[in-house]
């Protein structure tokens, strides 16, 4: 497998880690008892969660054998345009105009790191 297809499989895992441990933080309601603050980290979402970061680590150290740290990390900067628009889309998270114009400039250095990097 290509070392740039690894390291999109780790970006998956990453976004997909990150969105899992919100919908884990979304469990138990207003913190008012100790057994409630820790119901998120109880939950499938949060293993969920961690196993998909894990993987995503993983992943991310076999990329570096073969990918430049300053071309594979930037990259990565992928997760930041994701997580963002997947939030609003399934927790309707708002997404004003500044963070879009964030997403954007975000989405401009990406591509100039692939473009340079491949």
């Amino acid at each position: 497998m290509s070392a740039y297809i690894q390291l999109a499989v780790a970006i998956f895992f990453n976004v997909s880690g990150q969105l899992l441990m919100k919908r884990a933080a979304m469990i138990g309601g207003e913190l008012t008892s100790a057994s409630r603050a820790a119901k998120p980290f109880l939950s499938l979402w949060f293993m969920l969660g961690v196993i998909s970061l894990g993987l995503g680590s993983v992943l991310w150290v076999w990329v570096l054998r073969k990918v430049p740290l300053t071309v594979a990390h930037p990259i990565t900067g992928i997760v930041f345009i994701l997580v963002p628009i997947t939030s609003h889309f399934l927790w309707k998270e708002p997404l004003p105009a500044t963070r879009i114009l964030g997403i954007l400039v975000i989405t401009a250095g990406v591509l100039l790191v692939a473009k340079d990097g491949m």
